[in-house]
């Protein structure tokens, strides 16, 4: 995935630039970066004949490696001296390094990549809001512009014609007083 990274996910203009100097650090001896403080930061610059500067993936694959090399010591010879032997080997220190600095860059990573994330949210969101202030904007102006005509032609060819409301039931009209004051002001109607 890192090895396509600068291709896609960081060749996109959503990506931050703090985002793109993270994942250029992963891949980078600046992995251990985040540990500056910590005492295991020598440890990871040297560790495992300087695999960090391969970034995240060489350190993750060294890891593993002595992890799986401990595991088979141990099953071939599960004695005290066994274990003494393995704690007392400098590659502890180093897989502890290790370990720190890939919890700490991974942990960080999700953090710049929600903040990332959370600001093209927020774009969108602006972007959104401005597409609906102009359909808003152009929709009053379709109302304004062709409901306007149709209502006008409404008024001139049916309420001021009087054969509209000779079909009308009399208890209708009676119970209507929009239709009873149509038909009270209505002293240019004509019959149509």
């Amino acid at each position: 995935m890192m090895q396509t990274a600068q291709g896609t996910l960081l060749a996109s203009g959503y990506a931050s630039d703090n985002l793109k100097e993270r994942y250029a650090n992963i891949s980078s001896l600046l992995a251990c970066d985040d540990i500056k403080t910590n005492p295991n930061y020598a440890s990871c610059l040297t560790g495992f004949n300087e695999a960090a500067k391969d970034g995240l993936a060489a350190m993750a694959e060294k890891t593993y490696a002595y992890t799986y090399s401990f595991s088979q010591t141990m099953l071939k010879n599960p004695t005290r001296e066994t274990i003494l032997e393995l704690f007392d080997s400098p590659q502890v220190s180093e897989r502890l390094a290790f370990e720190t600095a890939m919890d700490t860059l991974i942990v960080n990573n999700i953090e710049i990549e929600g903040a990332n994330i959370a600001g093209i949210m927020d774009s969108f969101q602006q972007g959104v809001k401005v597409l609906l202030a102009l359909g808003i904007l152009q929709m009053a102006s379709v109302l304004f512009l062709v409901w306007r005509p149709i209502y006008k032609k409404m008024i001139v060819e049916y309420v001021n014609c009087r054969r509209v409301y000779v079909v009308l039931p009399v208890i209708l009209i009676a119970e209507n007083k929009y239709i009873l004051k149509i038909l009270k002001d209505q002293q240019s109607s004509r019959f149509c």
